[in-house]
């Protein structure tokens, strides 16, 4: 899957963290919409693949 570096490396935090807690610890838009998309439906993988 190629997937951006940053949300691999935090998709741990993704899973424990609600997606509230999330947005308020990342400070870029782009992530935290990225963050919030993950937490709340995982099967959205394959369109941010394609981004």
């Amino acid at each position: 899957m190629d997937i951006p570096i940053g949300i691999k490396r935090f998709r741990p935090i993704c899973i424990i963290i609600n997606a509230e807690e999330i947005i308020l610890f990342r400070s870029e838009q782009k992530k935290m919409y990225f963050f919030r998309v993950i937490c709340i439906s995982p099967s959205l993988w394959p369109a941010l693949n394609r981004l």
